[in-house]
């Protein structure tokens, strides 16, 4: 931990120490970052009830934009990316049920780091030009971000024999740029919980933020089945010619 403390700095403490309770509100003489062992302990949280401790909305947040990832989203992999999941399994809207508990943990890991780094990034730009500028430079980074995160997360289970692709090649280029339009929008919007002492957030205003994330989220995939559509010759929706395009959604058409 000492060593990923002089890669990242006070980054790391933000970041990671935040996921174990930490909110910032620590000793004075920190600048309200806290004390190093209230960062090792949580202490912070210690005495809040569950639904106000960080963690806790946290893991609501991402249980509610998983299954919206799962529930509706993987219809876009099925549909225009040309994806498909060959092990038997009991199914919620024909999405293996393992998936809605698999995504979870993974995501949590993706916006844990997405959020140490940002924060690091916004500490290291501060001084850098005009706001407008540090804004622009954020939203470059989110978008590489997103892209190594989808890219990476396609490469790391290419040998997971249940999962196939029609072209596989088209899916770790291309379909990461589809995959991670998911993150453009989850990234900026997720760091945002509690990110004010002052101004904790609710378990509602998590719900809330969530849903409202995967909507935009699924307006965006749903922009690109219409305006490109699929990204290679799916063997079912070749022969419907632009079924994909311009008719139903994806999960109320399989």
């Amino acid at each position: 931990m000492a060593s990923l403390r002089r890669l990242f700095g006070d980054g790391l403490s933000d970041g990671f120490g935040r996921c174990c309770d930490d909110t910032h509100e620590g000793a004075g003489s920190n600048n309200g970052r806290g004390t190093r062992g209230n960062w090792q302990q949580g202490q912070v949280d210690t005495n809040r009830p569950l639904y106000e401790r960080h963690w806790f909305k946290a893991n609501i947040w991402i249980a509610i934009f998983s299954f919206n990832v799962n529930y509706f989203f993987t219809h876009y992999f099925y549909t225009v990316l040309g994806a498909r999941y060959t092990f038997p399994s009991w199914r919620l809207n024909n999405v293996p049920i393992p998936l809605y508990f698999m995504t979870h943990p993974y995501f949590c890991f993706y916006h844990t780091i997405s959020n140490m780094l940002l924060r690091r990034l916004r500490h290291a730009i501060s001084t850098v030009g005009s706001r407008c500028t540090r804004w622009v430079i954020q939203a470059l980074f989110i978008i590489v971000l997103s892209y190594i995160t989808a890219a990476m997360e396609a490469i790391t289970i290419a040998n997971f024999p249940y999962y196939d692709f029609v072209d596989r090649w088209m899916m770790y280029t291309v379909g990461s740029l589809f995959y991670a339009m998911y993150f453009f929008i989850s990234y900026p919007m997720y760091i945002r919980l509690d990110e004010k002492p002052n101004e904790p957030w609710t378990v509602w205003q998590s719900v809330v933020d969530s849903m409202g994330v995967a909507m935009i989220v699924l307006i965006m995939l749903d922009f690109w089945r219409i305006g490109v559509g699929p990204i290679v010759d799916i063997p079912g929706v070749a022969e419907c010619g632009d079924c994909v395009k311009h008719h139903s959604l994806p999960w109320l058409s399989l």
